[in-house]
């Protein structure tokens, strides 16, 4: 469900019309007086390499922490079948921060 939520997510994030309505928010407007969030970097293909990034890094930390994992009695086990809230948590931040990556 993780993998499929953030693959529905960078589809949106491709779609055409998102750039136009995100310029209609509040904080996406850019006028004389303020600089306004620049929401032209949080659409398109550079978004979803972005997303795509920290869900790999998630994915290849899951991996090595199950490595030599033999029987669901061990304590990594529950790593792997539990924590959906921070595993969420996790996600979410790692997106956000993933935006504050310098472009270039």
């Amino acid at each position: 469900i993780l993998l499929l939520v953030t693959t529905v997510v960078c589809c949106v994030m491709l779609s055409p019309g998102l750039e136009q309505h995100l310029k209609k928010v509040p904080f996406c407007e850019k006028t004389v007086v303020s600089e306004g969030f620049d929401c032209d970097n949080v659409v398109g293909y550079l978004a979803v390499y972005r997303i795509c990034f920290v869900v790999t890094l998630f994915f290849a930390a899951m991996a090595l922490i199950m490595l030599g994992v033999k029987s669901s009695n061990d304590w990594r086990a529950g790593i792997q079948n539990g924590f959906w809230g921070l595993k969420y948590l996790l996600i979410i931040g790692g997106c956000v921060g993933a935006f504050f990556i310098p472009r270039g």
